[in-house]
């Protein structure tokens, strides 16, 4: 409850949301779009790292955000409970493409996604301490891989799953699953926080707004031939594909996936690509 000027009290803004539009967070949107209306708050749809800057710069109060850029900003930012984008192995969205067996990647050019700072850190620790390689990084402009030049790519999302389908004779490796090779570990791509002071100032507000995900999530997920049939007519890719990848995805920030997530910051402080590996702060909802 807010003062007004005049000393009356006066509700609350409606909480701001973020929401990607990419097919991991497709059960989420399925299952809002199911629910009873009016939303107890308002969903703003954007790519991750313009809802990152959002979040980060207050115009969002609640968003998912790349699991490093929570990381490089823990002291501002709450953490959902119980929810994330993960995998247990193999995750089919997030690929190394490469002409050279990883192994004689040393000194080669390895071309990055612009759209995710994730994967950038997940490639990094794949390379250097699984395939014990220091190639060198650059990032290209779009997120396709035709026309690329360098000896290897990272490649996510949609264009991910394209060329799992179609290799075009680049040699693929999901970046899941070499990462649980790697640390044993799951990986964590995503998690939902909210700003450290609407956390303080709104506590009710962010109950509603963690209930309202968690029932949505739960909703999308229930019906999987459903949830790939929408993402096939939005993306084009066959519904059977679909349905597998989202046997892949783990939506649950438990136990496990924190462990993952804290290895994760773990191995990316010690190699210099985070300052320190952040504690994992949850919000009180």
């Amino acid at each position: 409850m807010n003062v007004s000027a005049n000393g009356h009290a006066s509700a609350a803004p409606v909480p701001r949301v973020g929401h990607i539009g990419f097919l991991n967070s497709l059960p989420f949107l399925v299952g809002l779009e199911a629910l009873p209306a009016p939303r107890p708050f308002e969903l703003v749809q954007g790519r991750p790292t313009e809802l990152n800057r959002r979040l980060l710069e207050g115009s969002l109060d609640v968003s998912p955000i790349s699991s490093i850029e929570y990381a490089a900003h823990a002291a501002e930012l709450a953490l959902l409970p119980g929810l994330c984008i993960a995998s247990d192995g193999p995750v089919a969205s997030v690929l190394l493409a490469t002409r050279l067996p990883p192994e004689r990647l040393d000194g080669r050019v390895v071309a990055l996604d612009p759209s995710s700072a994730t994967s950038h850190v997940l490639v990094k620790l794949v390379l250097w301490e699984r395939f014990g390689v220091r190639p060198r990084f650059e990032t290209r402009r779009d997120s396709c891989l035709e026309g690329v030049s360098a000896e290897a790519a990272l490649v996510i999302g949609d264009e991910a799953l394209r060329t799992w389908l179609a290799p075009n004779g680049w040699r693929l490796f999901d970046l899941g699953e070499e990462w649980k090779r790697l640390s044993g570990c799951r990986m964590v791509y995503a998690v939902w926080a909210a700003r450290r002071q609407f956390a303080a100032e709104q506590p009710a507000q962010l109950e509603q707004v963690c209930q309202t995900l968690a029932t949505a999530l739960a909703r999308g997920l229930a019906d999987r031939d459903r949830l790939a049939s929408r993402a096939a007519a939005l993306s084009g890719h066959p519904a059977e594909v679909l349905r597998q990848y989202y046997r892949l995805l783990r939506y649950r920030l438990e136990a496990p996936e924190q462990a993952g997530l804290a290895e994760f910051y773990r191995r990316a402080a010690r190699q210099g690509l985070l300052p320190a590996a952040p504690a994992l702060a949850f919000a009180a909802a």
